[in-house]
């Protein structure tokens, strides 16, 4: 077999390492001071969803904050999230930018079909996460301020620090959910797993989505059921996927003709020949009716 040596230039390589770090740096120090600067739209942005809830059931609602530095807290909490998820896509750019000479043809059009594909799943789940799922779940946790009888009066006052970090930890379980099947479609292609190892170790998955709701999730126990259901649902459609496009290479490979031998043989020949036979002739006599009608 033969085999190919190319010189690397360290020098070359190391000298791109730290430009491209030094893009990144300074595209995360202006986003970071952006956000820092407009930290109020910011806040608004992020509670928006609660304070759109309270104003259907004509509840003002007022955050609180019981310390001199939670304010301060949120707000660069809100600031390195926002910046975190803005340059995402341009670190993301300098990798591949950096990683794609190196690569032949077919790992180019994966590695760009890969992350065009975590691209589409990042902007649906964060569509549909401010758009229903926050609001279901602020409606959710409002019902229980509703139940105030005689005996016991429940007003609501959150606090500001507990409400993004709630906003904040389900937009990470999110985020984290939303590459599960991207992440499974890989492994599976790449048969670094096989799909009968999916099987073999699915109970393994319900331990994992838990693991990982303890983790990214509040300790709330329906948020906790949550994302464990749609860590758990998302595994299960990689599994669906993965044995559907089994079947569908299987099927690919039964059909197949076998290896050296020609894609035309000489049976498949005298079929096709047969059926232009078969084809001309019916044209023809549809031809000699179509005149004597005339």
């Amino acid at each position: 077999m033969r085999t190919y040596d190319f010189p690397l230039n360290w020098q070359l390589i190391v000298k791109e390492c730290k430009i491209r770090l030094g893009w990144s740096l300074f595209s995360l120090s202006v986003t970071w001071l952006s956000c820092y600067c407009f930290s109020s739209e910011l806040v608004y942005l992020f509670t928006k969803p609660f304070v759109s809830l309270c104003f259907q059931h004509s509840y003002h609602l007022i955050f609180l904050c019981s310390q001199i530095t939670e304010a301060f807290h949120t707000t660069m909490a809100i600031t390195l999230i926002t910046c975190m998820y803005s340059c995402m896509p341009l670190i993301l750019y300098q990798i591949w930018c950096f990683c794609i000479p190196a690569c032949f043809l077919y790992q180019r059009i994966r590695s760009n079909a890969c992350l065009f594909e975590s691209l589409i799943w990042f902007v649906l789940t964060m569509y549909l996460t401010f758009t229903y799922l926050l609001p279901h779940i602020g409606s959710f946790l409002y019902g229980f301020h509703q139940t105030s009888t005689v005996l016991l009066q429940l007003h609501l006052q959150p606090k500001i620090s507990d409400s993004i970090t709630l906003i904040i930890q389900i937009l990470l379980g999110v985020t984290f959910c939303s590459q599960i099947p991207l992440v499974a479609k890989q492994l599976l292609s790449s048969k670094i797993i096989s799909v009968s190892t999916c099987i073999k170790f699915r109970r393994f998955f319900l331990l994992f989505s838990v693991l990982m709701a303890a983790l990214l999730s509040p300790p709330d126990l329906s948020c906790q059921l949550i994302t464990t259901i749609a860590t758990l649902t998302c595994l299960e459609l990689a599994i669906v996927y993965a044995i559907f496009c089994y079947v569908y290479q299987s099927k690919l490979t039964l059909f197949a003709p076998p290896n050296g031998s020609d894609i035309l043989n000489k049976s498949s020949r005298k079929n096709i020949s047969s059926l232009l036979a078969n084809t001309l002739s019916f044209l023809a006599k549809l031809n000699t009716i179509v005149l004597k009608k005339k």
